[in-house]
């Protein structure tokens, strides 16, 4: 999977867990984008305000928002805060998450394996899928274990 240079525009620290969680403000390109950071302090401070760095995002989705759709469009639209929909289509399933060609490739992490929509619907390779969930960021993808993620 792609990663992406993100230029670090706002950090939002969340001070109630200890200051290891919180809400990244950048953008990719002219695109923007919130993402909730799990980092310990020590770690965050190598990405300051102004800088750049290779990052990964994954669309954690919200209970079972999941659908499949017949709409060919893809996108990524903000909804709220760090709350995301995707549109895009199924490249590849494992046990953990789905790879989603967007107009940003994303990884969405999976609460059950194979997926399915609200509906009951099984999701396979080649659907094309609507998701609702909180956008994460991974600012350091060399310490991750994925298979999206090389």
């Amino acid at each position: 999977m792609k990663r992406y240079p993100f230029i670090v525009k706002e950090i939002d620290r969340w001070t109630d867990d200890g200051e290891f969680e919180g809400v990244m403000k950048g953008s990719i390109g002219r695109m923007e984008i919130s993402a909730k950071y799990v980092l310990p302090p020590a770690e965050l401070e190598k990405f300051p305000v102004g800088s750049v760095d290779e990052a990964l995002f994954e669309l954690e989705v919200s209970g079972n928002n999941l659908q499949i759709v017949e709409d060919d469009e893809a996108y990524l639209d903000q909804n709220e805060g760090h709350n995301y929909n995707l549109q895009g289509k199924v490249v590849d399933i494992n046990d953990h998450s789905m790879l989603i060609r967007a107009n940003v490739d994303m990884a969405v992490a999976l609460a059950e394996s194979p997926p399915v929509t609200e509906e009951g619907d099984e999701i396979r390779v080649g659907h094309q899928i609507w998701a609702y969930g909180e956008m994460n960021i991974v600012l350091n993808p060399e310490n991750v274990e994925s298979p999206y993620w090389d």
